[in-house]
């Protein structure tokens, strides 16, 4: 339709509409008498719903108060009453009985409407990308950016609000125990509690018996849920308390949230935005109920903290390692490095042991107030105790899938990427598709790829995403959308479709060496060997690889116009991931540059680089790092403790520690 047109045709629209406004005037004039009122009566009582009586009542007050020249006349309210009815009555018969033209008129207003209401979308997205009409409330685009600034300035505040609801949890799923009554049905209560009541780790019964002599002294240790903790009424949420577990009054981490300020200054430390522009983002933070918090101990941790140092950093020994982990039970560093040490050693079930006491630390640290699961917390990436608290996630998320509780690994990925969806600082978007598939959650996924979490930047649709959506739909019975959501993944990852091709065993009539027609850079090669892995799992079923087979080979032949690809270097959270993983495959992909350039540390892999950012070396005390202890000198220190002081200072695993009486 021609401007012209638009232009004759919005001016027919206002002229029948007046005519029509002028009519109803005059038959509401020559049906109503105006009658002069006693009282001056409020004008504001017209602009509401005169129907019920509460609100009559409400005008009659507001007559008393408000004073009003004498000469306005007002209709009854009977009279109102009376019009009302006429007027609905009107509407009901014009309804009923629509004349052509009517209908006519209509089509062309809905056309105008639609004409307009694209004009106005495509005016809303250039003020977007100008980045004008800043006074009005954000009107997010559904552009994909391909270079991800520093700030992640398109992942506004609000597309995090709106995000929010995909990452939320149930706090109950964050439970193994849950998906084991899922699974088998109810379980009775003394099952569960006989699962529970075991030790996590290989506990001589002598040592056991002192745990509970101790358990014994700590009041409201554990309680009937394994869930209380000594002096606070608030219950764990990540773990149950373990009979292997020393009783203790005292935590060894805490908790505490970040002022306005504090948001502020992180960020104009990582960004060089304008310090007006982070004092806005960081109020709208605060707006959408998006709140940031950090790890921290007390300075009586130096001592742990060094004594860790030493033998990790400074002078490597596996045996002091586990002798400080018996002086200090609750030093996650510490758990977390023997429980790798253990893992290596072929002791998987100790290790698993040992990582939920880990966890267990923070969960005990946390605040009275604290919502974990509510999708809007953040815990900072450049704190180091915050950076503790993800890899003891990230390693907990092993464990439950050893356990065969897929679904609550699917749960601890989505809390692992909501404490900071825009770093996802150790690559969640990587791996998360290949839980959500295992564990049923197709929605989820398919709900995932379509949000901001993943359109804002090209760099967030990773192959393992972008084809597990197809297979995804697949799973829900809905072939057209799988072909449709396959020829995207195929469109932005071409050479992922083609290696995927040889990894399930269909690619005899595939040109697989053709290479060529695309770049395969660093990030392209690594990102597909990291979905390959696990692919053949996913894509077990030989119906689903026939449709992948047939799929790609159709889309290959008829050389579907691919994206141009913005290949760069590896990212630093994909590293991150491929590290801790200790996949051999994906490891062997990353460039020997990367290892030479770098210092790898398995208790803190590649902290940031930008910003304020806290490390180890911060935490500790040079007088304490070359400090080592033997068995028997820390059995001398012991028996020289009273039991309350053994208690707080958290001896564990020596016989004879303790002092036989009370």
């Amino acid at each position: 339709m021609s401007s012209r047109a638009l232009r004759r045709l919005e001016k027919q629209r206002e002229q029948e509409k007046l005519a029509q406004q002028a009519a109803v005037e005059q038959e509401e004039e020559s049906e109503e008498e105006y009658v002069q009122p006693k009282k001056a009566q409020n004008l504001f009582a017209l602009m509401g719903n005169d129907d019920e009586d509460e609100e009559d009542n409400e005008s009659d007050v507001q007559e008393e108060e408000e004073e009003v020249k004498p000469t306005i006349q007002l209709p009854t309210k009977s009279q109102k009453k009376s019009k009302k009815k006429k007027n609905k009555a009107k509407k009901k018969a014009s309804s009923q009985t629509p004349e052509p033209e009517d209908n006519e008129r209509d089509e062309q207003d809905d056309e105008l409407d639609q004409i307009l209401k694209e004009i106005n979308k495509k005016e809303r997205r250039l003020i977007d990308t100008t980045g004008e009409d800043d006074d009005q409330e954000e009107d997010e685009d559904d552009f994909t950016h391909d270079i991800i600034d520093p700030s992640y300035r398109f992942f506004t505040p609000l597309k995090q609000y709106k995000a929010a609801s995909l990452l939320k949890i149930n706090p109950k799923d964050l439970d193994p125990d849950t998906e084991f009554k899922n699974l088998f049905g109810n379980l009775s209560a003394e099952a569960l509690e006989d699962a529970d009541s075991t030790t996590s780790t290989s506990v001589p019964p002598e040592i056991l018996q002192q745990i509970k002599r101790l358990s014994k002294v700590v009041r409201g240790w554990g309680g009937r849920d394994r869930r209380s903790i000594p002096g606070t009424t608030r219950k764990l949420i990540l773990t149950k308390i373990r009979d292997d577990w020393i009783p203790t009054n005292t935590k060894d981490l805490s908790m505490e949230e970040l002022s306005l300020k504090e948001i502020a200054d992180n960020k104009a430390s990582e960004t060089e935005d304008w310090i007006d522009v982070i004092k806005e983002d960081v109020k709208k933070l605060s707006k959408y109920g998006i709140k940031q918090y950090k790890f921290e101990r007390g300075p009586e941790s130096k001592i742990a903290n060094s004594q860790f140092y030493a033998s990790v950093v400074v002078r490597p020994n596996h045996e002091n390692l586990i002798q400080a982990l018996n002086r200090f039970p609750y030093h996650v560093e510490t758990i977390l490095q023997v429980a790798l040490i253990l893992i290596r050693q072929g002791d998987k079930s100790n290790s698993n042991g040992l990582v939920e006491r880990a966890l267990f630390a923070f969960d005990r640290g946390f605040k009275q107030n604290f919502d974990l699961c509510n999708g809007l917390t953040r815990l900072p990436f450049n704190y180091y105790l915050n950076r503790q608290f993800y890899l003891a996630i990230f390693r907990y998320i092993e464990v439950l899938v050893k356990k065969g509780t897929l679904f609550t690994a699917f749960t601890y990925a989505k809390l692992l990427l909501s404490l900071s969806p825009a770093d996802d600082p150790f690559g969640t978007r990587y791996f998360i598709d290949f839980y959500a598939i295992i564990s049923g959650e197709n929605k989820f996924l398919i709900d995932f790829v379509d949000s901001p979490l993943v359109k804002t930047y090209s760099q967030w649709y990773t192959p393992g995403l972008a084809y597990s959506a197809a297979l995804a739909f697949l799973n829900l019975k809905n072939e057209v959308k799988a072909k449709e959501y396959l020829k995207k993944a195929f469109i932005k990852h071409p050479f992922t479709g083609y290696k995927l091709l040889e990894a399930i065993g269909l690619a005899t009539d595939i040109p697989v060496n053709d290479y060529s027609i695309f770049e395969v850079g660093q990030e392209t090669e690594v990102s597909t060997e990291a979905y390959l892995v696990r692919a053949p799992i996913m894509w077990k079923e030989s119906k689903d690889r026939k449709f992948l087979h047939d799929n790609l080979l159709e889309f290959i032949n008829n050389k579907v116009k691919l994206q141009p690809t913005h290949d760069g270097v590896i990212p630093i959270n994909f590293l991150r991931f491929a590290i801790l993983s200790g996949e051999g495959k994906i490891m062997a992909k990353i460039p020997s540059e990367v290892w030479d350039q770098n210092e790898f540390y398995e208790y803190d892999v590649l902290p940031p680089k930008i910003g304020d950012v806290e490390v180890l070396e911060d935490f500790i005390d040079q007088r304490y790092t070359a400090a080592t202890y033997n068995e028997e000198e820390m059995l001398d220190m012991a028996r020289n403790m009273s039991l309350q002081d053994a208690i707080e200072n958290g001896f564990q695993g020596i016989p004879g520690a303790f002092p036989e009486d009370d």
